[in-house]
């Protein structure tokens, strides 16, 4: 700025000033709510010239970085931010350049707008597009889901935000993504099906491949797990993703390994499970690995020894005939073959057959058949070989040979083949055993004690007991196996059903068998006895689950007298929620009045039981309302303890709400209250879930409940709480997998007693959702505020959010101190921008000033109240009157508004810098206020100077610092640029500005000056005798210089000017003066007839003006154009000249130039008289003034 100064005073100009270019002319952008743009423009002028300035913004919501700028292609990088701005909002101002080319603004027009995010599907800013964008590539949105940005451009509000927070702690992010999207009503879940639940294979030795189509029904994310029990069964993927899937299928392949399988039938299962869904696909392998027709002898053999057992007690319980035993024989026999000892068997049967029918032809053949082949029958088969034994011996009947069968028989099965079947041929040809029944008991048992467990066995031993039941003497094993075969074969007897009832009710333990055994007697024999003996039972094995309440209930009903039956059928009691058991069976008039009595002076059930029990007296009351008086006392005692111990169930809160109909309850008991009243319970049947998390929106802390048989206990403040339910794999789900919340009770009624008398801090979230909080008057309202301010790990955003409501709401029913004390809590930054004034209004009645400063330094001054500017800016610049850009800003601003005082005006004087126009409003207001602004006269006459700013104001500003004995050099150089400005562009020259150019050029040189004051005398219709002489004396030094202008001309008849003034003309030519001009021009009279072209160098007189002076006489006229040098087409001007025959004055016609024009006039005329005396006269002139004018010798 110094240099442009020190050549302005030097007189140095220059002709025109290059254009200044610009990136952009106006800014026009949109950014995006809480956003930092950065943004540049470029600067250059359009000589590609070095410019030097400055740049400053109107607005400081756009700052600039660098505001200073010198070189040839200036870059201005600027800031705009849009923290606290929303959408809609508009930032504008201008950017003003002061440069030495000149003073330029660039206004600027920011609108603030949703955030968005570029993706592969164009800009996105809502959940719809992100939704579309999660459709088409979901692992760019999940991507973006995982990204810090994503809750500021898509989620409007704390409690989408919060549900996201939850969600993404989980493991999955895909299922994250997932849950959120459907949480947020955008998709629906995705289920799968699959082709088949079952599928059937027969294996060799080689392995099978095969595959379930698995079918989505949408898009989106799903995890499937897949696992088998069992070791033949392989799969190709034991986790599958949506990824996998072909469009809407995976085929899931597994393989069938025989190497894993026996030989027949193999089963297996598939188990395909998501979170939500679990198949079982069941997998059946007839297994041959020999590859061969597969042998079923060893089957048959088993089905056929079945046939045979089940035939042979047919027949011995009388249910077929013996026609029909032996035609059923016959076909088994036909049936029976290609076994290894099947020829035995099969003739054994036929053996037996032809006994039965009395053939004794055929029983002969058969019994010589096998006495050939004895021996070779005893080393292949000794149990077929004791079969004949026993047959030939039934055959004979001859004592001796049932003698040796018997002593035979008897030596094989006591050297070591034992066996059933070899028994049973003792028991039937020794008499002993039919004359000793313990003794044929003791060797059944020791059978059974073997492993037999052959119904041939049982019908054996129920044999015995039928004969005599005595015999029946204990409940071990084997006696419960018989008991139960006779039930289940109808046989039992009224001895053996006595004896079995005996030996069952002294039981010392539970017998599961046995407790099943008497049942069937039961529903055979309905007697009080089993019934005892089944309760019995069951106390001693402790049994109380739902299935077994029917036998207490029928013990009750009979009035058995049994030790804690009463206690085992309360035990056993399904307790349903809708009052139907698993059995379908209302429990409703579960309870025997005689239940009732007993636990009127019994009371040793677990608490649990009791809650169930009086609720039942509870509910019903109007049925039985001497009971419940009967009971009143024991639920009330029994209330108080649970409410105190702070506990809940489904039949407390029963017994709960019953308790609080009573009127002038101690406030203790709505302070137990308050512990149980806001639960909640939560089940959830589905197997994967683990857990759960409760999230309020107002409550930082998540707490885990664990699930326990698909319930959990939770407390609940406020209605919009999430339940984000937690898998095994620590996935979370809000919405997806299905869940009851059922509350235990209705809090209403009874809120405001516990909120008054408890002191849980949650309670207050569920008062300021009820809607007494809205009908409650302000100073109650505010009571509930400051109390949730006490909850503990409350949230900051809503610890802000009530904060700010107490402040905006509720602050004429608050002290300011404690109003303060809150407000300290407070982070600014969350303030919205229409909140501030009253804050800030706050803070300075309070006198808070440095919190007032960091409101305007984090939001800016432009939308503060100009009153609260005003007071704040006095009381800061009270204290210090430091450089801070912060408070300058502020101070303008204030000024903008007229609402300036001194000490505002004085401290901007001192700092502010800034536009011309800027600078000029402070210097008005300190002239208005009559402050000394000599300093900001001073910087602001040389930046109008440095930036070619030429206003009206800078005159007044000029006569300010003149009369100042300050900067003189700045003087010089403001009145030499508009002295050039005068002169050259015509500029208007006040009278003021005029008079002091004159005192100027008296005390010093200046031809710029001087030139500037006689243009504005040679407009002047008369001049003063000084003045004329000042013209004339200073007309006369510029013509000696060669200085010619053509305002020189509009002296004549004002001064005496020299005849090359007086007579001359004068073409004028301004452009700049490094240029080179050139005059072509044709000189035409009417004596001469060829007109020749002439050129010359036209003479740059001052600063850019050029001039070229022709004399030109009567007749003749002068044809021109100018041409600078090195522009093509360079015609400016064509103009004609012609001398009119006007003489002013009596020295104009004497001249000898007027005598010239005055003969050339008569001689066109033709007055030849006329012509002779002029010439005459001009040469007694030319003769007088050679002899008055002769040099002296």
């Amino acid at each position: 700025m110094k240099e442009k100064i020190e050549r302005l005073a030097k007189g140095i100009f220059e002709y025109k000033l290059p254009d200044i270019l610009l990136s952009d002319e106006v800014i026009e952008l949109s950014i995006q709510e809480d956003t930092l743009y950065q943004g540049k423009l470029t600067i250059k002028a359009s000589d590609n010239r070095m410019v030097k300035g400055i740049v400053y913004s109107s607005n400081q919501a756009l700052h600039v970085i660098h505001e200073a700028f010198v070189g040839e292609e200036n870059i201005i990088e600027y800031e705009v931010s849009s923290l606290h701005r929303r959408t809609g909002e508009r930032i504008e101002g201008e950017l003003t350049i002061v440069s030495d080319l000149g003073e330029k603004k660039v206004p600027y027009k920011i609108e603030i707008q949703m955030p968005f995010c570029t993706t592969s599907n164009g800009n996105i800013r809502d959940l719809y597009q992100f939704t579309d964008l999660a459709k088409l590539n979901w692992h760019e949105a999940l991507s973006l889901f995982k990204s810090e940005n994503f809750t500021k451009i898509f989620l409007s509000n704390d409690k989408e935000n919060i549900l996201y927070q939850s969600l993404v702690k989980g493991r999955n992010s895909s299922i994250e993504l997932e849950e959120f999207l459907i949480a947020m009503h955008k998709k629906e879940r995705v289920s799968l099906s699959v082709d088949k639940l079952r599928d059937y294979y027969y294996v060799e030795h080689e392995r099978v491949m095969d595959k379930i189509v698995l079918t989505k029904n949408n898009w989106g994310y799903m995890e499937i797990r897949t696992n088998t029990d069992s070791a033949f069964i392989e799969l190709d993927h034991k986790i599958i993703w949506t990824d996998n899937f072909l469009g809407s299928t995976f085929s899931l392949e597994y393989v069938l390994k025989p190497e894993f399988m026996r030989d027949g039938k193999n089963y297996g299962r598939i188990f395909i499970q998501t979170v939500h869904q679990t198949f079982i696909v069941e997998i059946s392998c007839n297994c041959n690995k020999s590859n061969r027709i597969k042998d079923n002898t060893s089957m048959k053999l088993r089905e056929m020894e079945r046939d045979f057992v089940k035939n042979y007690l047919d027949f011995r319980l009388g249910h077929i005939t013996v026609e029909d035993y032996q035609e059923n024989m016959r076909r088994l026999v036909i049936e029976f073959h290609d076994s290894q000892d099947s020829d035995y068997r099969s003739n054994l049967i036929r053996l037996h057959l032809s006994i039965l029918s009395g053939d004794k032809e055929k029983t002969k053949l058969l019994i010589d058949h096998f006495s050939e082949h004895k021996e070779e029958m005893k080393i292949q088969s000794m149990r077929a070989y004791c079969a004949f034994l026993y047959l030939n011996a039934l055959f004979s009947k001859a004592e001796d040979v049932i003698e040796e069968a018997l002593k035979e028989i008897t030596d094989i099965y006591e050297t070591g083949t034992k066996g059933m079947d070899i028994l049973w041929y003792l028991i039937y040809l020794d008499k002993q055993y039919d004359q000793n029944k313990s003794y044929k008991l003791e060797q059944l048992v020791d059978e059974y004690k073997r492993g037999c467990k052959s119904p041939i066995l049982y019908f054996e031993l129920y044999s015995i007991y039928k004969e005599d039941a005595n015999l029946l003497q204990s409940l071990s094993e084997v006696e419960i196996q018989v008991i139960y075969w006779i039930l289940k074969n109808d046989l039992m007897s009224e001895e053996i059903a006595e004896q079995f009832i005996f030996l069952a009710s002294r039981q010392k333990s539970y017998k599961r068998l046995v407790y099943i055994s008497l049942t069937m007697l039961y529903k055979k024999i309905p007697s009080k006895d089993i019934l005892a003996a089944i309760c019995s039972m069951l106390i001693k094995g402790h049994k109380i689950g739902s299935e077994y309440f029917e036998w207490y209930q029928l013990g009750v009903k009979e009035q058995l007298r049994i030790t804690e039956l009463y206690e085992y059928y309360m035990y056993s009691i399904e307790e349903s929620t809708d009052n139907i058991d698993s059995r379908g069976v209302s429990n409703e008039d579960v309870f025997e009045s005689q239940v009732l009595l007993y636990y009127l002076y019994n009371s040793n059930l677990n608490d649990k039981k009791k809650a169930y029990l009086y609720s039942k007296v509870v509910q019903d009351k109007e049925k039985n309302s001497e009971m419940y008086q009967s009971y009143s006392r024991i639920i009330e005692q029994f209330v108080v303890k649970q409410l105190k111990e702070q506990r809940i169930s489904r039949n407390l809160s029963i017994l709960y709400e019953d308790m609080l109909k009573k009127k002038d309850l101690d406030d203790n008991i709505y302070l137990y209250l308050s512990y149980v009243a806001f639960q909640y319970e939560i089940q959830c049947a589905n197997q994967n879930i683990r857990g759960l998390y409760v999230v309020h929106k107002e409550i930082e802390e998540e707490k885990f409940v664990p699930l326990i048989d698909g319930h959990a206990v939770v407390s609940i403040y406020s209605t919009d709480a999430y339940i984000i339910l937690v898998d095994k794999q620590e996935n979370r789900y809000v919405t997806t997998v299905d869940y009851t919340m059922y509350p235990f009770l209705n809090v209403r009624p009874y809120l405001d007693k516990c909120y008054e008398c408890s002191d849980i801090k949650q309670i207050v979230l569920t008062m300021m959702e009820s809607p007494s909080f809205l009908e409650s008057q302000k100073s109650r309202q505010l009571d509930y505020k400051v109390k949730a301010l006490e909850i503990p790990n409350i949230r900051k955003k809503y610890q802000e959010s009530i904060l700010k409501s107490i402040f905006y709401e509720d602050s004429e029913y608050i002290e300011e101190k404690e109003l303060m004390q809150f407000l300290d809590v407070i982070d600014i930054t969350n303030v919205r921008r229409q909140e501030i004034n009253p804050l800030l209004e706050f803070y300075m009645r309070n006198k808070e000033y440095d919190k007032v400063y960091k409101v305007i330094r984090e939001y800016g001054s432009d939308e503060i109240d100009t009153s609260v500017l005003l007071t704040y800016c006095n009381e800061y610049l009270a204290n210090s009157m430091d450089k801070n850009d912060i408070i300058l800003s502020m101070c303008y601003r204030v000024l903008l508004e007229n609402r300036e005082n001194e000490q505002i005006v004085r401290y901007l004087l001192t700092y502010y810098t800034g536009s011309t126009n800027c600078l000029l409003k402070i210097y008005h207001s300190a002239i208005a206020l009559k402050i000394d602004c000599l300093e900001l006269a001073e910087r602001l006459l040389a930046q109008i100077l440095f930036a070619n700013s030429m206003i009206e104001e800078s005159y007044e500003i000029f006569y300010l610092l003149y009369q100042s004995e300050k900067n003189d050099r700045l003087k010089k150089a403001y009145l030499t640029f508009i002295a050039n400005e005068w002169i050259m562009n015509e500029r208007t020259l006040p009278d003021e500005l005029y008079e002091i150019m004159k005192q100027v050029i008296l005390k010093e040189e200046n031809e710029i000056i001087l030139l500037a004051v006689l243009k504005r005398l040679s407009i002047q219709e008369e001049l003063s005798g000084e003045e004329v002489r000042y013209v004339e004396v200073n007309l006369d030094k510029l013509v000696k210089k060669g200085i010619l202008l053509t305002f020189f001309k509009n002296f004549i008849g004002k001064v005496k000017l020299e005849d090359s003034l007086l007579y001359s003309q004068y073409i004028e030519y301004k452009t700049n003066p490094k240029q080179k001009v050139f005059l072509h021009y044709v000189l035409k009279s009417s004596i001469e007839e060829e007109e020749k072209e002439q050129i010359i160098e036209m003479k740059n007189m001052y600063g850019g003006i050029y001039v070229s002076q022709f004399l030109l006489f009567y007749g003749e006229k002068l044809e021109y154009f100018i041409v600078e040098d090195g522009k093509e087409n360079g015609l400016t001007e064509e103009i004609q000249v012609t001398l009119d025959n006007k003489l002013e004055t009596e020295d104009e016609v004497e001249s000898k130039y007027n005598q010239i024009n005055l003969m050339l006039m008569a001689k066109e005329l033709n007055d030849d008289e006329t012509l002779y005396e002029m010439m005459k006269h001009y040469k007694k002139k030319e003769a007088m003034a050679s002899i008055l004018y002769s040099p002296l010798s």
